[in-house]
């Protein structure tokens, strides 16, 4: 997918930090594509560090703004080995931000990227949070820059639409001040934006769905255990790939089993009632794991909200939003 007619300068030599590097061995999904799930099984590489550079470059093609762009490149740049996953290792289950924290820290830490931000003229401030340039990032359900990269790689990666959808898709797109006043991006047409909303609304199933949410569980109790064994640190989950630590996991004797059995995890069963027998100390396999529910209501520029001018859309999504996580899961195997 390309979002910009060319890199700019600037993103291409803030890519080619250490810290950004780093980020072509993060993957998208969490460690859900190291399982035999097979939906996540067949996905293609998809990196925090493509991501972060689609990002970057979208934001970059709408406002031509240096340090928006940059905040934008830089918004994943303190994210862990397994993402959200340690997310859930720290009990942040429903915000999944709890690693964001550290971005201002690994860009002050590192030599190079300030001597980058001092040549173009910005500082630490202007590009740590990206939160603060709504066409990077903006509250669900607006489409920002984040929210519609993600959304456009992984309608494919998901067998929801074919290859030339999103690229039809971005084409349509503008960015304009919403109806709250801040920057968005709209869609010019009724059509792309319904196309997009049911895609996107078909993504947000994937993310919440049980057997993303129990596989992500697992994998985070894992790596708990292997920094309470000392086997690395989790400092060291922000300073390597996700190959290195997994080498360390599975060649370790107690728990290399335990990442192998991770590893063939395809699936999950449920129960709305608590399963027996089952002890907050002593669970077994079984977990109640109510997590985030990522939603895009996109603008249609001129019209209103997808939600407003689509009834299928409208049900999808509150259906969606209604659906209870109340269960009790565990793997199939």
């Amino acid at each position: 997918m390309q979002y910009s007619a060319s890199i700019p300068t600037f993103i291409d030599r803030l890519c080619r930090v250490p810290e950004m590097q780093r980020l072509k061995g993060i993957e998208m999904n969490c460690g859900c594509e190291r399982t035999s799930w097979p939906l996540f099984k067949a996905l293609k590489p998809y990196s925090r560090y493509e991501h972060s550079l689609g990002t970057a470059l979208i934001v970059w093609a709408f406002t031509h703004d240096v340090k928006q762009s940059t905040a934008a490149l830089f918004h994943d740049i303190s994210t862990p080995c397994f993402a959200h996953s340690i997310d859930f290792l720290l009990g942040d289950y429903s915000n999944q931000e709890a690693t964001e924290g550290k971005t201002r820290q690994i860009i002050e830490q590192s030599p190079q990227i300030c001597a980058l931000l001092k040549e173009y003229g910005m500082t630490v401030d202007q590009v740590c949070d990206y939160h603060i340039y709504p066409a990077a990032d903006s509250p669900a359900p607006h489409l920002c820059a984040d929210r519609f990269e993600y959304s456009l790689r992984n309608m494919v990666n998901y067998g929801i639409c074919n290859s030339s959808v999103p690229e039809k898709l971005y084409s349509n797109i503008i960015l304009v001040k919403n109806e709250k006043g801040f920057d968005e991006f709209a869609f010019k047409d009724a059509e792309a934006a319904h196309a997009f909303a049911m895609n996107a609304i078909r993504c947000s199933h994937v993310y919440a769905c049980e057997t993303d949410r129990y596989t992500m569980q697992i994998l985070s109790e894992i790596v708990a255990k292997a920094i309470k064994t000392g086997l690395f640190t989790f400092e060291q989950l922000f300073e390597s790939t996700e190959d290195v630590i997994v080498r360390l996991i599975e060649n370790d004797k107690i728990l290399g089993p335990q990442w192998s059995a991770f590893c063939n995890m395809n699936g999950t069963v449920s129960s709305k009632t608590m399963p027996a027998p089952y002890t907050p100390e002593n669970p077994g396999p079984w977990r109640k794991l109510p997590v985030k529910k990522r939603v895009i209501d996109p603008l249609v520029y001129g019209q209103g909200r997808a939600s407003e001018l689509f009834a299928d859309f409208k049900e999808e999504l509150e259906l969606f939003i209604n659906e209870s996580q109340d269960v009790w899961i565990r793997d199939a195997i």
